[in-house]
């Protein structure tokens, strides 16, 4: 098969997504205001036209081509965009996976409702304190952090995010309980991103923990559900 047919089935397959979507669009489906579907898809299957598996075999290849169609289609549901770092895909046996990234997780969540969320890893030489309040709420009482105290073990990491109206909420991870949510997940917390980026994929999973009951309970819920390196983290 040449390059030029394998490029026309590819676009094919994006092809495909788009009328897909044209159809869950006239069923009732809503994507989010400023987002571009097809720009998003484009740079899509620019990015997976390159990617190889470990094994070094084509991902367009190797992977069904219904699981790239639906990872495509989900990307696009989610409203999230990989030229923005939102998301990635992560090929599992002979199946393409879309795996929401730090970046997205903070997209979708803002979507739904929440007003700011921050993420900060905790090191093992930094000076942290925290309470907890008579209505059960975490507070940060101190974190300083110092150049050399980045360069020391993760310990932990925690959220603050701010509700619609106004109030604020915290949550709290040690590195073991991350660590353990990394376990449920096909990679069991040993793929690249993980060993090479610890400190971002930490940040990814206790924001994903401290937002599941507001992105549970809001509208569209099969948008939101994802994630599994951190799906049941409790």
């Amino acid at each position: 098969m040449t390059k030029q047919v394998k490029k026309r089935e590819n676009s094919g397959l994006v092809n495909k997504v788009v009328s897909s979507l044209s159809r869950l669009q006239d069923g009732g489906l809503r994507l989010p205001e400023n987002y571009s579907a097809e720009n998003a898809l484009r740079f899509a299957e620019f990015q997976l036209l390159k990617a190889v598996t470990p094994s070094k075999a084509p991902v367009l290849q190797h992977c069904t081509p219904d699981s790239v169609a639906n990872a495509l289609l989900e990307m696009v549901t989610k409203g999230l965009n990989p030229s923005k770092n939102q998301c990635y895909f992560v090929p599992y046996g002979n199946r393409l996976e879309l795996v929401t990234s730090y970046f997205g997780e903070v997209a979708i969540a803002k979507r739904a409702g929440l007003k700011n969320i921050k993420a900060v890893t905790v090191h093992k030489e930094d000076d942290f304190s925290f309470e907890v309040g008579n209505d059960g709420k975490k507070r940060i009482l101190e974190h300083k952090q110092t150049l050399s105290s980045l360069d020391t073990d993760l310990v932990g990491a925690y959220v603050v995010f701010e509700y619609p109206d106004g109030t604020t909420d915290t949550d709290i991870m040690t590195m073991n309980e991350i660590r353990k949510s990394w376990q449920q997940g096909a990679t069991k917390g040993n793929s690249p991103a993980h060993r090479n980026f610890a400190g971002e994929m930490a940040k990814r999973t206790v924001i994903n923990r401290g937002i599941k009951l507001f992105i549970n309970s809001s509208n569209d819920l099969d948008l939101y559900i994802n994630d599994p390196e951190s799906q049941s983290a409790t």
